[in-house]
């Protein structure tokens, strides 16, 4: 047999074994059944025992065959999703985090603003810069967020507009402010 043969023939295979593989996984969706199985384990599982080897080209296949409209559900639950509703679930998702994102942000200032101008009234900025006051609330209790330097100067610079409302900030190393009153 020549090779170009026997390369088709082993494709033609994987085509028939990626069908089967997805008409089980269709099935189970059309039957609303859940797994507790990750996607790729999933259709690994599935996979005949001969096929094992080609385990990443089947799943490859498998994928192609999913209808435009749908998707993996990339959570733990039923295999295919309709694309919409995994639209969705994202958005929300997204809108959650920026939620929680902004109010961390907001008492982030406010606690930071807070910390500065009681500071300031008790007269013990102790020569402190304005990064000593900010790393005291962001490091040791929201270092968890990871945020970029870009992310950190922007919270800093809403932090030195608020406390602008009622101090001159003359100096950011050390920090130094004086009364507006």
């Amino acid at each position: 047999m020549e090779a170009y043969m026997v390369e088709k023939e082993i494709n033609n295979s994987l085509n028939e074994e990626a069908r089967r593989v997805f008409d089980v996984l269709w099935n189970m969706t059309q039957k609303h059944e859940k797994t507790t199985k990750s996607y790729v384990n999933l259709v690994y599982d599935i996979i005949d025992e001969n096929y094992k080897c080609f385990s990443f080209e089947i799943l490859n296949k498998v994928n192609k065959l999913i209808p435009l409209e749908w998707c993996v559900n990339p959570e733990i639950g039923y295999v295919f999703i309709p694309e919409a509703q995994y639209i969705k679930k994202q958005n929300l998702k997204r809108k959650e985090l920026y939620d929680k994102k902004k109010q961390t942000n907001i008492s982030i200032i406010n606690d930071v603003t807070k910390l500065i101008e009681k500071n300031y009234k008790d007269n013990k900025l102790d020569n402190h810069s304005i990064m000593y006051f900010f790393n005291y609330y962001y490091y040791n209790k929201h270092k968890e967020l990871d945020y970029n330097y870009e992310q950190i100067i922007q919270l800093i610079k809403t932090v030195i507009k608020k406390i602008s409302k009622n101090y001159k900030v003359l100096q950011l190393d050390p920090l130094l402010l004086e009364s507006k009153n």
